[in-house]
C-alpha cells in the first residue's frame, strides 16, 4: 500500500563486511554483528530474493539502503529477519486530521482555583473587567504608555492583531510637487514630521514590496507603547496580511478605502506581570539620535549589571568599609561610557539594590503599577475589538468588548498632527503629465475640517475600526479632559501647531446610549464625508482589469506552488508576485540548474520581510498524496527557486513550502486604486477651534 514503507535492519557500512561485485555491481553482505538489537532500521528497496533451503527456508534478500544525508548502498544476503514493515512518516494513525483529542477532565471538587488561570481569562472578559491601559508611561518624560491588567505568559498573542497603515514614497511625491509646483510642506523644511518618529520600517510589516519606499503606522502597540532598551517584553510576531474583508474592486467601491495589512501579530518575550507597562522593540537603532545619545540601550544595561556584580564579589558583599566606598568611587568613575554611568546609580546603596533587581528594573521603579492606580490614572484601551463590519463596503468595524454605559469612554484616542498637503500624492514624472491630486489611504484616518489644512491622526487599539453612520450613531467624539491633552492648543494657529515636535491632543470616543457587548460602535463621520461617500459610490466604476484581481491572501492555503513551466499553461494573476523567504544559505554545489545553494533556516525568518525576495520557482519535489489526510510539516514539499537577493539572481535549492509566499507585484495593491475613496473624518462645527480655520478664504 502506498503508505507502507519496507525497513530494512542493518549494521553500520563499515561493519557489512568487505566490498563484493555480482550482477547488481558493488555491494555488501550482510552480517548480523552483536546481535539483532544493535542492528538500525533504514528505508529499503528489495531489489532480488534467493530461493529458501532447509537452512533458510526464506531465502536471502538482497537490498537497496538509504543511509544517512540520503547516501544508498546494497547489502546481499539479508535474512527475512531483517525485514520490516511500517507507516511512512506522517501516515500513522496520530497524524489524523480529524483524529479525536481531549484530555481527561479532573473534578472541580478536587482542582485547585489556582490553577484555573483560563477560567479568570474568561471572567475578565464576561465581568467587564479592563485588561489593557493607556496611562503616564514609568519612563520618565516619556508620554503616555500601555499597561497589561493580567498576567501574560511568556510566547503567548497579545489581546487582538493590529491593522497597519502605509504612507507610500512620501519623499518622492513631495520632491515631484517641489520640483514642478514650488511646493514644500511647512512643516518638513527643518526634515521634521511628527509622524516620522512614529513609523515602522516596511521589514516588520511584510510591506517590501508595496512600492519604492514604505513606512507604516501601527497604531495600537505600535505607536503607545514605549521602548525601554532593557525591558522590551514584547515584539512584532508576524500574521496573516493582505485581507481585504471580502470587498473586491472588480465590484465594491468601498475596495482601496481601507488598509488590506490586517491580522499583524504582537507577542509577548517573556511573562509579563499584571499591572507592568509594556514595551516595544524599537530595535537600539532608535536611540542614535542626538537627542537621546545619553539613554542606555540593552548592552549597555548588561555591561552596568557586569560591573554591579563584580564590586559586589570584590567587597564580599559589604559596602559599609571605607575600603568598599574608595573602591566605589573609583569603580564609578571609571566608566567610560555616558550610556553604562547613566545606567547606574552614583550613590553606593542605591547601586546595590540595582543589583538586587536588575539596573534595568531600578531606573523605571513605577513599571508595575497596582489595579487600583491603573483604574484611577489609566484609561481602558480593550473596549472595543475589530471585527467584519455589519456595513459591507466598510470592511471591518470595531465591536464592544463588554456592556458599555451610556456616556462611558469606549476608548482613548491621542492624535498626531500633520498638514493636509503632505498626504498628497503625485501620478507622473513629466511636467507635462504632471497630476498631484491623489491622496495617500492615511487621510481616510484622520479627522480633520473642511477649513482647516490640519489633520489630527487618531492612535490607540481599534479605534482605527470605528465606522459611520449618519441615522442613530451610538457613539461621538469630544476632547479629552485628561492632563495628555493641552487644551491651550485650540487657541493657537495651525502653523504653531505643526511646528511642535511631540503629540499634545487627543480626543475621545464616548457611547451615546448603552451600548452591548458584542455590538459595534458608530460614530457620525459628517455630512461632508457622507456627501463626499455618496458621491463616490454613484460615479465608482471598476477598472478594465480589475475583475481579473486575485488577492494574495487567495494563494495562502495552497499546499502547491507553481512552476515557472506549469505557469505557462496555467499562469497566477497578473497581479501576483511569488516570493521567497532566504536569509542564508549553504555552500555553492553543482546541480541540475548550475551553481546553486541550499536554503538554510535561521530565527525569525517569517516575521520580517527583508528576507522576502521575488523568486520564480523552477523545481517541486512532489508531496505524496497519501498524506494528503495527515497532519504533517509543510517542508515535506521541498522546491528549486531563482531567487533574487541584493542584486543578484541565485539558485536555492530544498526550499520548503513555508518559505513561499505571495504577495502583490508594486503598486498593484488596493491601496493604489486611482479611484478609491479618499476622505478624512469631520470633527463637528461645534467642537472645532476657529483658531484652527486657516482655509476659510
Amino acid at each position: 500500500p502506498t503508505n507502507v514503507d519496507t525497513i530494512c535492519y542493518i549494521a553500520n557500512t563499515q561493519n557489512q563486511g568487505t566490498s563484493m561485485q555480482g550482477l547488481l555491481g558493488e555491494h555488501y553482505q550482510w552480517v548480523l554483528g552483536v546481535s539483532y538489537d544493535s542492528l538500525k532500521s533504514w528505508p529499503c528497496v528489495i531489489l532480488d530474493r534467493s530461493k529458501g533451503n532447509k537452512d533458510n527456508e526464506h531465502g536471502l534478500y538482497t537490498a537497496k539502503v538509504t543511509w544517512a544525508h540520503d547516501e544508498t548502498f546494497v547489502v546481499s544476503a539479508m535474512p527475512r529477519d531483517a525485514i520490516a514493515f511500517a507507516d511512512r512518516k506522517y501516515t500513522g494513525d496520530q497524524f489524523l486530521q480529524k483524529a479525536f483529542r481531549h484530555e481527561i477532565n479532573l473534578p472541580d471538587g478536587i482542582f485547585p482555583e489556582e490553577w484555573m488561570d483560563l477560567k479568570k481569562k474568561r471572567q475578565s472578559q464576561d465581568e467587564g473587567t479592563c485588561r489593557l491601559y493607556m496611562a503616564e508611561s514609568s519612563i520618565p518624560n516619556s508620554g503616555l504608555g500601555m499597561y497589561t491588567a493580567v498576567d501574560i505568559h511568556r510566547s503567548h498573542d497579545l489581546f487582538d492583531p493590529e491593522i497597519v497603515i502605509q504612507i507610500v514614497d512620501r519623499q518622492y511625491h513631495n520632491y515631484v510637487r517641489e520640483q514642478y509646483d514650488g511646493y514644500k510642506p511647512e512643516e518638513m523644511t527643518d526634515d521634521e514630521w511628527i509622524i516620522e518618529h512614529y513609523f515602522w520600517g516596511s521589514n516588520c510589516v511584510r510591506s517590501e514590496h508595496e512600492a519604492n519606499q514604505v513606512e507604516a503606522i501601527i497604531p495600537g502597540y505600535g505607536m503607545l507603547a514605549n521602548m525601554h532598551p532593557g525591558l522590551v517584553n514584547i515584539d512584532i510576531f508576524g500574521g496573516d496580511y493582505f485581507d481585504s474583508a471580502g470587498l473586491h474592486r472588480g465590484s465594491d467601491p468601498g475596495a482601496g478605502a481601507f488598509s488590506t495589512l490586517y491580522g499583524m501579530k504582537w507577542r509577548s518575550l517573556s511573562h509579563i506581570p499584571a499591572g507592568m507597562e509594556l514595551f516595544a522593540n524599537y530595535g537600539d537603532g532608535y536611540f542614535d539620535r542626538d537627542d537621546l545619545s545619553f539613554v542606555p540601550i540593552s548592552t549597555d544595561y548588561e555591561e552596568a549589571d557586569t560591573v554591579l556584580n563584580k564590586y559586589w564579589e570584590l567587597v564580599k558583599g559589604n559596602i559599609h568599609t571605607s575600603y568598599a566606598q574608595d573602591l566605589w568611587n573609583l569603580t564609578y568613575s571609571s566608566i567610560q561610557s555616558e550610556r553604562v554611568r547613566n545606567a547606574i546609580p552614583e550613590n553606593i546603596e542605591d547601586a546595590m539594590q540595582a543589583r538586587d533587581y536588575g539596573t534595568a528594573m531600578h531606573s523605571v521603579p513605577n513599571v508595575i503599577r497596582s489595579k487600583e492606580w491603573l483604574e484611577e490614572n489609566g484609561q481602558c484601551l480593550d473596549n472595543i475589538r475589530p471585527g467584519s463590519s455589519t456595513i459591507k463596503q466598510a470592511g471591518r468595524g470595531a465591536f464592544a468588548t463588554r456592556t458599555l454605559k451610556q456616556g462611558a469612554v469606549i476608548s482613548p484616542a491621542p492624535l498626531l498632527h500633520i498638514h493636509r498637503d503632505s498626504l498628497v500624492m503625485c501620478g507622473s514624472q513629466t511636467k507635462q503629465y504632471v497630476q498631484c491630486e491623489f491622496e495617500q489611504l492615511f487621510l481616510n484616518y484622520c479627522f480633520g475640517h473642511r477649513d482647516s489644512s490640519l489633520l489630527l491622526y487618531p492612535y490607540a487599539p481599534a479605534v482605527n475600526f470605528i465606522n459611520h453612520k449618519s441615522e442613530s450613531p451610538n457613539a461621538y467624539i469630544r476632547w479629552s479632559d485628561r492632563s495628555h491633552h493641552h487644551a491651550d492648543w485650540e487657541n493657537r494657529t495651525v502653523e504653531d501647531i505643526l511646528s511642535e515636535p511631540y503629540a499634545g491632543l487627543a480626543l475621545e470616543f464616548v457611547a451615546l446610549r448603552d451600548i452591548s457587548g458584542g455590538e459595534e460602535v458608530f460614530i457620525d463621520y459628517g455630512r461632508g464625508w457622507e456627501e463626499a461617500w455618496n458621491g463616490h459610490v454613484e460615479e465608482w466604476e471598476a477598472g478594465p482589469y480589475d475583475a481579473n484581481y486575485v488577492p494574495p491572501s487567495e494563494f495562502y492555503k495552497d499546499l502547491v506552488v507553481h512552476t515557472a513551466v506549469e505557469q505557462k499553461s496555467s499562469p497566477y494573476p497578473w497581479n501576483i508576485m511569488t516570493t521567497c523567504f532566504v536569509a542564508e544559505y549553504g555552500d555553492e554545489y553543482t546541480g541540475p540548474y548550475g551553481r546553486q545553494h541550499r536554503w538554510v533556516q535561521t530565527p525569525s525568518l517569517f516575521v520580517y520581510s527583508y528576507d522576502e525576495h521575488e523568486c520564480k520557482v523552477l523545481l517541486r519535489e512532489r508531496l505524496d498524496e497519501y498524506r494528503s489526510s495527515s497532519i504533517r510539516p509543510l517542508q515535506n514539499d521541498l522546491y528549486t527557486a531563482q531567487v533574487m537577493m541584493y542584486g543578484k539572481r541565485l539558485i536555492i535549492s530544498h526550499i520548503p513550502r513555508q518559505a513561499i509566499g505571495f504577495v502583490d507585484r508594486r503598486y498593484h495593491s488596493d491601496q493604489f486604486i486611482t479611484n478609491a475613496f479618499r476622505h478624512e473624518i469631520d470633527i463637528p462645527d461645534d467642537i472645532f477651534p476657529t483658531a484652527w480655520k486657516d482655509q476659510e478664504e
